[in-house]
């Protein structure tokens, strides 16, 4: 039994190097196959010169309007070799991304938590300006691979890919649901560069509405301004909104974040005594923006806003240009029912000389024309 044992030991023996060899082998040969990937020059050429030299001329501004023509007459395939160069510092890294989407993606992943340790190619802003000021028949290409970079949830680049997008008018279609899902982390830097991507593109955000509403409650005071004014002119529901709007209507008068409640609240209020009683609260505000916002929100409501008459006439008086001229313009507003205004207005246009008697004439006209016809501007 004993040298039937050894036997048996002997070529288990064998079979694990052999087995480990293989291995090893296998290693080696991927390894190789990696390197010669790599190796591969995919770059597009112009000249005689790869994509990566025209750029080092155009960053250290050598032949720079050579170098910009270079990179544009080789067409829009250029395009993934610059966006690739818009996310990592390394050139070879910068190969792999272009090259491998799979490996860009787990790539992606993997930095998604730690953006700290992630550096940015030198060469990045030169990338950037060439594909904003690309040719407009790259345009297509473009807003594909910036909507990659959107959808692959690392926010650098999502924040980079949004100052792109600035440049060019890609479908809202395609892009809602992926806001929706950068609204939804809220992320300080990505969320607000989401939201004035939103804003300047002018894309209507009643599809977002809940993830926008959310955004009331952020710690961040910018971030909150950012989303209430996405609210004001998308006009987002204001039963939705009014959960979240009442602490910051609440807070301090003549606060920051009262003011921009109320720019919202005017924008959206309704004819119901909560809303009404919130805009008169804010005509004696200390802030002259909210007492304006509080006024324009009225005025906005019409023959509902009947009964704050007399609260916002006081506003004619108010020492701030911006605020009466509002006034005047949002009495006007209010319709014929706001008769009783007119002998102020009538005081006010022929005492007011800053400029305020015109929106006065024309609320008068509003209100009854046949009066109007008779009065004249001293």
């Amino acid at each position: 039994m004993k040298p039937y044992a050894l036997a048996m030991s002997e070529g288990f023996r064998r079979s694990i190097q052999s087995r480990f060899k293989g291995w090893i082998l296998s290693t080696v040969f991927i390894c190789l196959l990696g390197v010669s990937f790599l190796l591969y020059n995919a770059e597009p050429r112009y000249g005689g010169r790869r994509i990566s030299t025209w750029m080092t001329l155009y960053t250290e501004g050598l032949s720079l309007n050579r170098a910009q023509s270079a990179i544009y007459a080789m067409g829009a395939d250029a395009v993934p070799h610059l966006a690739a160069r818009l996310k990592v510092r390394n050139d070879l890294l910068a190969r792999i991304y272009e090259r491998s989407p799979v490996v860009s993606g787990l790539m992606d992943r993997l930095f998604q938590g730690g953006q700290r340790f992630r550096s940015v190619h030198p060469q990045a802003m030169v990338a950037e300006d060439l594909l904003i000021n690309a040719p407009k028949d790259w345009d297509s290409r473009i807003e594909e691979s910036m909507i990659d970079m959107l959808s692959q949830g690392n926010s650098t680049d999502q924040i980079t890919a949004f100052r792109v997008l600035h440049a060019f008018n890609p479908d809202p279609k395609r892009l809602l649901p992926l806001l929706r899902l950068i609204l939804q982390k809220q992320q300080l830097e990505t969320s607000k560069a989401a939201l004035e991507f939103i804003r300047r593109k002018k894309i209507d955000a009643k599809p977002l509405e809940d993830e926008v509403i959310a955004l009331f409650q952020h710690k961040d005071p910018t971030l909150q301004d950012k989303a209430l004014i996405i609210a004001s002119f998308s006009k987002l529901d204001v039963g939705k909104s009014m959960p979240f709007l009442k602490p910051l209507l609440d807070s301090m008068p003549g606060s920051h974040k009262k003011r921009m409640a109320m720019q919202l609240l005017s924008s959206t209020a309704l004819p119901v005594p909560e809303h009404i009683s919130y805009l008169e609260t804010g005509l004696d505000d200390p802030s002259d923006e909210v007492r304006r916002y509080a006024v324009l929100g009225l005025g906005g409501l019409g023959h509902d806003a009947l009964d704050s008459l007399e609260a916002m006439l006081k506003l004619l008086s108010d020492e701030d240009f911006g605020v009466r001229m509002t006034a005047a313009d949002a009495i006007g507003d209010v319709g014929p029912g706001a008769i009783k205004a007119i002998p102020e207005l009538i005081r006010t246009l022929n005492n007011d000389f800053s400029g305020v008697g015109q929106h006065c004439r024309r609320a008068i006209e509003k209100i009854d024309p046949e009066q109007a016809k008779n009065i004249m501007i001293r």
